[in-house]
């Protein structure tokens, strides 16, 4: 049997990054969601497909569709491709679009290569956009972007390189055609340096045209616990359409506080260099799982906007989640209340959802499992 040993869930409570392991351990071949749809009031009316996912063992494969249920003008189709350790080979995406007279489809395709150790050497990143339009120009884009790794005798990622391509191509009337082509060669993207106790404490980006000059560069601390404490991120760059600019300036402080009941995160953004954006403290108990969470936002003159989080447990499950919601507008100030509700199954999977504002519905989700 297949060992997919690798690739963690960010969401223990969702099935939407499910690996290949999920499925064989939960004994399920596929998952779906359905959105129901409210009235005014607060009353189901019908449920639509909004995402299915399934797995096939004999291919290492997850396949399915997400579905937009809100506009209705798209969906997404992907295919993820395992080894059979359970490293991503292959993510393919397929998004198509209909509105009118017009359809657009986007194609992204990341291929990932891996050395005898199997550490990731290479990421080749394809993406393909198609606009067709009866009255306008049809549009067609080409974007390749490869990221290649390289590690010391600790089999630590040590040095990035990174080669961009882009292609674009117009189709006017009478069969002429506009192309442009944008090409940056293979360069040094970044450097990570480490400490004798191996722990990460300098991530280097540097700028494409000059290897002189650093784009930003993200520095860690550590306690005398060998824990970390402090992370600074200061960076000079922005990406637009694929184009690396330095019109941008932004910073960011996280700094992590361990007490006997578990540990305190928090993160700051500096935007403009002193002035603060955004604010954002998580309380995490023993178990690792997060509490209370604290954030604001600062808008400059035009207000602030104030979120907490509660999250309460039961059997190690998250069965509730409650936000408070402050908002200053010009000198009005709007709260809010949302709750989120969640159900299991006999086998513990997620069965159900609920989301209220001001204690009154205002949508509901359900997950089936085959």
């Amino acid at each position: 049997m297949v060992n997919f040993a690798f690739g963690q869930k960010d969401n223990p409570y969702d099935f939407y990054d499910w690996v290949g392991k999920d499925f064989i351990e939960n004994e399920i071949n596929s998952t779906s969601t359905y959105i129901y749809k409210l009235d005014d009031n607060g009353n189901i009316k019908d449920s639509v497909l909004f995402y299915i996912k399934q797995f096939d063992i004999s291919e290492n494969k997850i396949f399915g569709t997400k579905y937009n249920t809100v506009f209705e003008i798209f969906h997404t189709n992907f295919e993820i491709y395992y080894n059979d350790i359970g490293q991503i080979i292959k993510d393919k995406r397929i998004r198509i679009s209909v509105e009118d007279a017009d359809t657009s489809t986007s194609c992204d395709e990341i291929d990932y290569e891996y050395d005898s150790l199997n550490r990731e050497i290479k990421k080749t990143d394809k993406s393909t956009y198609i606009n067709y339009c009866k009255k306008r120009k049809t549009h067609y884009s080409q974007h390749i972007i490869i990221d290649e790794y390289v590690y010391n005798s600790n089999n630590q990622k040590i040095e990035k390189y990174w080669t961009n391509s882009v292609t674009e191509t117009t189709y006017l009337k009478r069969n002429k055609t506009k192309t442009i082509d944008y090409f940056v060669p293979k360069c040094l993207f970044a450097k990570w340096k480490y400490d004798s106790l191996s722990n990460l404490t300098e991530q280097i980006y540097f700028t494409l045209d000059s290897l002189s000059l650093i784009r930003g560069i993200i520095t860690y601390f550590y306690d005398d616990q060998n824990r970390l404490i402090q992370q600074n991120d200061s960076t000079k760059w922005n990406i637009v359409g694929g184009y690396y600019t330095t019109d941008f300036f932004c910073s960011r402080t996280y700094t992590y506080e361990y007490t006997d009941t578990g540990r305190i995160e928090t993160h700051i953004e500096y935007y403009q260099k002193d002035t603060i954006r955004s604010k954002s403290t998580s309380y995490y108990n023993n178990d690792n799982k997060i509490v209370k969470m604290c954030s604001i936002v600062y808008f400059g003159g035009f207000g602030n906007s104030c979120i907490e989080y509660f999250y309460f447990y039961e059997n190690d499950k998250l069965t509730k989640t409650i936000a408070s919601i402050i908002s200053e507008n010009s000198g009005e100030i709007i709260h809010n209340v949302r709750e989120t509700l969640y159900y299991y199954n006999e086998k513990g999977l997620l069965r159900e959802m609920q989301g209220l504002m001001n204690d009154k519905l205002t949508w509901h989700r359900r997950y089936y499992y085959e």
